[in-house]
């Protein structure tokens, strides 16, 4: 079973090491301390690591599955936004729009079947309704 440990490190970095389940390694570390522009953390907020999540998730499962896996895909690209709630301050529903390019005409005849796949991957089994996503197909011209 895939395993995650964060350490909190000097009250301005978290330490993310990943115990994959072939007992490779994986360690990153998030600096938390505010950025001197004012615009938030150097590195990613909570929210932030969520997004990306979800657009690593959403691309990989696409272009590794079903009909896009043997596929020439020339352009794939997730626009993943969230929409927040307050009381409490949270995550209400997270939204991707994939725009995919591809040389096969005859994947277009299959966008709704692909675009079912988008929200088929471990992340959207795990959060459920919290996510949607659109997938439009165009042909490389």
């Amino acid at each position: 079973m895939p395993k995650l440990t964060a350490e909190f490190v000097d009250r301005h970095e978290i330490r993310f090491d990943v115990a994959r389940e072939n007992g490779a390694h994986r360690t990153f570390t998030n600096v938390r301390v505010p950025a001197e522009d004012g615009s938030g953390p150097v590195d990613f907020t909570s929210v932030d690591l969520l997004l990306i999540a979800v657009g690593n998730c959403t691309l990989g499962y696409l272009l590794n599955n079903g009909r896009l896996a043997d596929a020439e895909v020339t352009k794939a690209v997730a626009n993943v936004e969230a929409t927040m709630q307050e009381f409490p301050r949270q995550v209400g529903h997270i939204h991707s729009e994939v725009e995919i390019e591809v040389t096969d005409p005859a994947l277009l005849d299959h966008r709704e079947e692909i675009e079912i796949g988008a929200c088929g991957g471990p992340m959207c089994a795990a959060l459920g309704d919290l996510l949607s996503a659109t997938v439009t197909l165009k042909l490389k011209q």
